[in-house]
């Protein structure tokens, strides 16, 4: 299980998750990305999965860095 973090203050909008898979990434009604399904506490988009393939895209093309992802032991991925 991995824990994907989204930091919704660093986003720049640039729409390059959305792009990518809307059914994972979304924008919401302040114009920044939103991770569909996750819990949010201080502008902070948290979800845990099983598979990190396309939230690793996203990081990869997130011109915000503010994609992370961690494993079981909190290391980044």
């Amino acid at each position: 299980m991995y824990d994907v973090i989204l930091e919704r203050d660093e986003c720049k909008m640039c729409g390059h998750c959305v792009e990518l898979d809307e059914t994972v990434f979304n924008f919401d009604d302040d114009d920044k990305a939103t991770l569909i399904g996750s819990e949010r506490e201080d502008d902070v988009d948290e979800i845990s999965v099983d598979d990190i393939t396309i939230y690793q895209d996203a990081q990869t093309t997130c011109t915000g860095d503010c994609i992370e992802i961690y494993d079981e032991e909190g290391n980044t991925v």
